[in-house]
């Protein structure tokens, strides 16, 4: 069945090795990434082929 893509914005923590982890874990489904930094925060737009669960949380 297939998923029309789906952009999400994620506000991520401050720490590379997070930021590392969760592009390791979705990089099946991910189509493009982009990292920029607002407001001192990380934000990172992803587009997902489907919904999907890291660590208990829904995409």
């Amino acid at each position: 069945m297939f998923f029309p893509p789906v952009i999400h914005i994620i506000h991520l923590p401050s720490g590379a090795n997070w930021i590392k982890s969760i592009l390791i874990t979705v990089q099946d489904f991910l189509i493009s990434a982009e990292f920029i930094l607002i407001e001192q925060r990380y934000v990172m737009y992803v587009i997902l082929f489907q919904p999907i669960e890291i660590e208990g949380t829904k995409l």
